[in-house]
C-alpha cells in the first residue's frame, strides 16, 4: 500500500504491519533518538511504575541482571537497580554516558554467556529492528528464559484504521521498522517461544487515554490547515476516543 507519506506491507492473517522505506530508516531514527535523549534527574512515575512491574515478573530468581533493551537514556536500567537488580542497558550506541553499566547490542551474547541473566525488558525497540535480526535477538534469550529468566516486551499497537487511511502515528519518528498487532505479537512471539517447550506467552493490549496527545493534536490542526478534511475528523475521531474511554496504545 501506498501512501503520499509512507508505504507499507500487511499480512492478511495476522495484520502485522512492515513499514518501507523512507520512513523505516533506521538512520534518521537513531538521529531522532539523539536529539531528543534527557537525562533526568529523577526517575518519573510511569518509568518507576513499569519498572516495578518487570521486577514483579523476575521475581525472586537468583540472577539479578535485568537487561534493558534499547536503553536510550537508561531510565529503566536505572529504576531497576533502584529496585535493588542490576539493570544493564543494552543499545546500538551509548545515548546516556552518565550511565556506567552498558553493553553494545552486538556485544550482549558474550556478556550474556558470561554473566547470564534473570530478566529481559524492552519498551518500544523491538519496532526498530528487522524481523530477522529480532528474531536473532530473541533466540538468543531462549535458553536463558528456559532457565528462569522473564521477558517483559512492550511494543506500540498498530491502529490499523488510522494506518489504513494514511496517518502514521507511531511516536512520530523515523525508523519503526514493523507494528505489531495483538495477533502478530502472539503468532510472532509463540513462534519464538514455542508453548510446546514449555513457554508461555501473555499478550495483553494496554489503555492509555493520552498517549502523545499533544504531537497528534499537532497533526490535526496541520490536516485540517492543509484542507484534508477527511484525515482530520478520522483522526479527531480517534483523539476523542483517546480522550473518553482509551485507545490501545501497547501491546506487552
Amino acid at each position: 500500500v501506498l501512501h503520499g507519506a509512507f508505504s507499507y506491507l500487511m499480512c492478511g492473517r495476522c495484520r502485522h504491519i512492515e513499514i518501507q522505506p523512507p520512513l523505516s530508516d533506521s538512520d534518521s531514527g537513531q538521529s531522532y533518538v539523539r536529539g531528543h535523549v534527557d537525562i533526568a534527574d529523577a526517575i518519573p512515575g510511569a518509568v518507576q511504575q513499569r519498572a516495578s512491574m518487570v521486577v514483579s515478573c523476575v521475581g525472586v530468581s537468583e540472577n539479578k541482571i535485568i537487561y534493558d533493551i534499547g536503553a536510550g537514556n537508561c531510565l529503566y536500567a536505572q529504576a531497576f537497580t533502584n529496585l535493588g537488580y542490576r539493570g544493564v542497558a543494552v543499545d546500538v550506541e551509548r545515548f546516556n554516558p552518565g550511565y556506567p553499566d552498558f553493553v553494545k547490542a552486538e556485544e550482549l551474547g558474550g556478556f550474556l554467556r558470561e554473566q547470564g541473566a534473570g530478566g529481559f525488558f524492552s519498551n518500544h525497540c523491538f519496532e526498530h529492528i528487522d524481523f530477522d535480526d529480532l528474531a536473532a535477538l530473541l533466540k538468543g534469550m531462549v535458553p536463558y528464559i528456559k532457565q528462569g529468566a522473564c521477558g517483559f516486551f512492550v511494543v506500540p499497537s498498530a491502529k490499523l484504521e488510522l494506518v489504513r487511511a494514511g496517518i502514521y502515528l507511531e511516536e512520530f519518528v523515523y525508523g519503526h521498522k514493523n507494528l505489531f498487532s495483538e495477533e502478530s505479537a502472539g503468532v510472532f512471539f509463540r513462534s519464538i517461544f514455542t508453548p510446546s517447550e514449555g513457554f508461555i506467552v501473555e499478550v495483553e493490549p494496554l489503555v492509555s487515554r493520552f498517549g502523545f496527545l499533544k504531537t497528534r493534536l499537532g497533526m490535526l490542526a496541520i490536516y485540517a490547515a492543509k484542507g484534508k478534511i477527511a484525515m482530520a475528523v478520522r483522526l479527531g475521531w480517534y483523539l476523542a476516543k483517546n480522550l473518553t474511554i482509551g485507545c490501545r496504545e501497547e501491546i506487552r
